[in-house]
């Protein structure tokens, strides 16, 4: 069973699991009911790092924690139930499904992107991918199993509940479809949501007067809604910006449907096209002084942010195949970055490392030092 049985699937069948199975998750109904609960993972998030903070005010490991992030928030959002990984005693089944995902993205990188060998027999690497993927599909299949055993919301909010029960209420499509493109929505929502925060908080840990401003920004923000969090421009442009530099995808793939012409190049349909969105992000004719961290270049000149301009950024694909879990990502980011602004200063000694596990990644252990703000 193949994690990309759900929405990872190409031509015609993609596009009606797409039309059956995203519209919950793509839509800012759901993103706006589901902002409160993200507010709860958020304050336990800030409350972990405070636990974890040493005399000095390092927090060591702060990717593992915001990969537990990851896994509370966007599991809480499709499977509308914490999971309680910010618990000292987390669940085996809990605990297991972070490792599997993490294994799973590293077999799929070295498949992906390393000599083929596997087509011909089944490699090391293949072997993992497959036995990662089905322990995946079965850890779902129980939480999944146990939320509609449990015969009621495990959460108030409607529109959380509905993105996993309206994927199950589906007719005509096969149960096995439907867990996988849980499955899908899942792993790129943790993925993403750890090595963008990751990143987002490097580059204002590394621009401190990027993070006074957007303080002073906050602090007239008043009552954190989904509406202020849109309103607040300077925060939507740390976080592009952020996403220009340091995106956790870096690049978007696609099958040609049709011929095309491309720098005098006649490439016929059926040809895979990989565009490098990151090196993009990075050329100084795209971006002038592409190399610095400047928030304000996504401002207009009455201080709006202009996502209209916001191409080649695209962190999340562009298009028909558009990551569904776009909202959710960068409400999440906005929101985190708010309250962390908010609480402390953020710093970071030395220089980040990166390496690549078919998302950008972070070298960890990755430790940052939060001050409390006076």
């Amino acid at each position: 069973m193949s994690l990309m049985a759900g929405v990872g699937r190409q031509g015609e069948k993609w596009h009606e699991l797409r039309t059956l199975l995203t519209p919950e998750l793509m839509s800012k109904r759901t993103m706006d009911q589901f902002l409160p609960e993200l507010h709860h993972v958020a304050d336990d998030f800030v409350s972990q790092l405070r636990a974890e903070r040493n005399a000095h005010g390092v927090v060591t490991a702060v990717d593992d924690i915001a990969n537990r992030l990851g896994l509370e928030s966007i599991c809480e959002l499709v499977l509308g139930r914490r999971l309680g990984f910010f618990n000292k005693d987390v669940g085996a089944l809990a605990s297991r499904l972070g490792s599997v995902i993490k294994e799973h993205f590293l077999a799929s990188r070295d498949t992906y992107f390393g000599l083929p060998f596997w087509k011909l027999f089944p490699t090391r690497a293949y072997k993992q991918m497959v036995k990662s993927e089905e322990e995946y599909y079965e850890i779902i299949s129980e939480l999944v199993e146990a939320a509609l055993r449990e015969e009621r919301n495990t959460c108030p909010v409607d529109g959380i509940q509905s993105v996993f029960a309206s994927v199950l209420r589906i007719p005509d499509l096969d149960v096995r479809e439907k867990k996988a493109a849980i499955i899908d929505f899942i792993a790129a929502g943790i993925q993403g949501t750890c090595n963008s925060l990751v990143f987002l908080l490097y580059l204002m840990a590394k621009h401190p007067d990027a993070q006074q401003r957007l303080y002073h920004e906050l602090q007239g923000l008043g009552e954190v809604t989904a509406d202020s969090l849109r309103g607040a421009a300077y925060l939507r442009a740390c976080v592009h910006e952020s996403y220009r530099l340091l995106p956790a995808a870096i690049a978007i793939a696609r099958i040609l449907e049709a011929d095309m012409e491309l720098s005098g190049h006649l490439l016929p349909a059926g040809t895979v096209v990989l565009c490098h969105t990151w090196l993009a992000g990075l050329e100084e004719r795209n971006f002038p002084a592409a190399a610095q961290f400047r928030p304000e270049r996504w401002l207009s000149a009455d201080g709006r942010f202009h996502a209209a301009q916001t191409i080649p950024v695209v962190p999340f694909g562009y298009g028909k195949r558009m990551c569904p879990g776009k909202g959710f990502v960068d409400q999440e980011m906005r929101l985190l970055l708010a309250k962390l602004v908010q609480e402390f200063h953020i710093g970071f000694d030395g220089e980040l490392g990166l390496q690549f596990e078919f998302f950008l990644s972070p070298v960890g252990p990755v430790s940052f030092t939060f001050t409390d703000r006076c």
